[in-house]
């Protein structure tokens, strides 16, 4: 049963962040019907997605064994719960660029 458990919970956070990564496309549409921004300023949310993954990747993937898989994992989720908290209740250009970041 746990092993279930893990790998029902480990694919629903594989999921989490694939619809997260792969929606930037949708959220650029949305931003420039939304927010009435420029093309060229809504497509910098895929620079914010990119770099923040090359960077965490660059600088913390070594630091993962020590701070464990596990606790990383539910951190993560938490920023990104915070992230889509903060969307609605301060809706504007500048919380989509925080919440790919």
């Amino acid at each position: 049963m746990n092993r279930t458990r893990l790998i029902v919970g480990l694919a629903l956070t594989y999921a989490v962040f694939a619809v997260l990564l792969n929606s930037v496309g949708t959220v650029i549409l949305q931003s420039i019907e939304s927010f009435h921004i420029t093309k060229g300023a809504a497509s910098s949310l895929e620079g914010f997605k990119d770099l923040s993954i090359a960077a965490t990747s660059f600088l913390l993937a070594a630091q993962l064994p020590r701070f464990g898989l596990r606790r990383a994992m539910v951190v993560a989720l938490g920023v990104v719960a915070l992230a889509c908290l903060a969307m609605p209740l301060a809706p504007g250009f500048w919380t989509t660029r925080l919440m790919f970041l």
